[in-house]
């Protein structure tokens, strides 16, 4: 071994261990090992110099060179400029059960909902079924005296689904709101303990962002978003029962598009979620812009910004 070398490609790299008489690549890493990589080439290079001086190589001096420190220390991914938890890393499991750690003091309001909720799961399944019997016995068999029983069903299960409707949402409207409530406080009592420095690199619009607009959307997922996802897996579960019992080649002709409806599902969640992200920190730079001009308005008319600050808005609103 005569020395070793770092190859850079478009998303790659490689290590290059060059011999007498021509070099072998013995490893490719991704661009978040590089560090790792560029450490190894550093080692392997004083190796070979400390044995052509006849020296000990048994203690190699560390790289000059140091992991950049805006990177992930599990990963090595880069993170964005101001944030300090990177995205990739991030247990969403424990994300989720402490962020539903909230609903904890409101937990029989919870279940209340949650409860009305699988009722109005239970009676939207009922209007299919008696559409069946609609047809199977009174138009096909002439059941005429049955038809005034399934009306009077029919339009029961819509009053009831109505009422059960109107207090669920009531009462996840008001557990939303207690939620939101307890979230914003305690995300407005962590800011007034942050250092000046998080401040220095933050823009006010930003903060201000997170603890309105980002806060109402972590509502819409507490009061309604959990809940619908619920409310469709015990509705597929309930549905497949029913079929199951009543046509068994239905449920698996039922079943057919399963593999396609979830794969698509998995490919568009992936996009549409870096696309979301992308939203949100647009709408933050938004709030940003629109926090520093409006309050600033007389330095900007002082020194006749407003065209600078009007692109700058327009920029950043397209």
């Amino acid at each position: 071994v005569e020395g070793a070398q770092t190859l850079d490609y478009v998303s790659t790299g490689s290590l290059v261990v060059r011999g007498r008489d021509r070099g072998h690549e013995v490893v490719r890493f991704s661009l978040a090992s590089r560090q790792e990589a560029s450490a190894l080439c550093h080692c392997v290079n004083e190796v070979v110099r400390l044995r052509k001086e006849g020296k000990d190589a048994a203690a190699i001096p560390p790289p000059p060179h140091k992991r950049p420190t805006h990177r992930c220390s599990r990963c090595g991914r880069a993170l964005r400029r101001h944030v300090e938890v990177c995205p990739h890393c991030i247990d969403r499991r424990r994300l989720v059960v402490r962020l539903l750690s909230y609903i904890a003091p409101y937990k029989w309001l919870a279940v209340s909902g949650l409860a009305l909720t699988l009722a109005m799961t239970g009676l939207q399944l009922v209007p299919p079924y008696l559409t069946k019997m609609l047809v199977d016995d009174v138009i096909q068999r002439g059941d005429v005296g049955l038809l005034k029983v399934i009306i009077v069903l029919m339009v029961g299960t819509y009053l009831g689904r109505a009422v059960v409707a109107t207090f669920r949402t009531y009462v996840m409207r008001w557990l939303g709101n207690q939620v939101q409530f307890d979230l914003r406080v305690h995300v407005f009592d962590h800011l007034q303990l942050l250092h000046l420095s998080y401040y220095n690199q933050k823009q006010t619009g930003q903060i201000m962002s997170r603890v309105t607009s980002d806060l109402q959307r972590l509502q819409s997922f507490i009061s309604e978003g959990f809940q619908e996802v619920l409310v469709n897996l015990v509705t597929m579960v309930l549905i497949a029962f029913i079929l199951l019992a009543l046509e068994p080649t239905l449920f698996l002709l039922a079943l057919a598009p399963v593999p396609v409806i979830v794969v698509s599902t998995v490919i568009f969640g992936q996009r549409i979620h870096l696309l979301y992200h992308r939203i949100w920190r647009r709408m933050g730079a938004v709030s940003a812009i629109l926090a520093d001009t409006i309050p600033g308005i007389r330095v900007v008319k002082s020194f006749a910004q407003e065209r600078r600050e009007s692109d700058r808005f327009a920029s950043q609103s397209a």
